[in-house]
């Protein structure tokens, strides 16, 4: 917890399927300490229909909301770029799979 505060920590994340287990218990008493929120993340995507995409998409989200709400000022807080190369990454990832999957199609939308 110490070193969490030295490293200025904003938030605590724990995965999604563990938010009533230990590690969401150990997380919570952790952010308490911290005085700092949690966020639940998804470790895996939702289901099988899901695009890969839309996972990182959310997860980038759910982040950077968390992050912003634990500054407690909306706008000029410096998160701003850390979202646009977050989703400039998940767009040029989504680029690079629809570019794969055409590929392998032989050129076939």
């Amino acid at each position: 917890v110490e070193e969490a505060k030295r490293a200025g920590a904003k938030v605590v994340v724990v995965l999604a399927t563990q938010r009533e287990a230990d590690e969401g218990r150990v997380g919570r008493q952790i952010a308490d300490e911290l005085g700092v929120g949690v966020v639940y993340l998804h470790g895996i995507q939702f289901s099988g229909g899901d695009e890969y995409c839309e996972y990182i998409k959310y997860t980038l989200a759910a982040l950077v909301a968390a992050l912003e709400a634990s500054s407690g000022a909306a706008g000029g807080n410096g998160l701003w770029p850390l979202l646009i190369l977050a989703l400039s990454i998940a767009v040029v990832a989504e680029a690079g799979l629809l570019a794969r999957g055409w590929w392998r199609g032989g050129g076939r939308a």
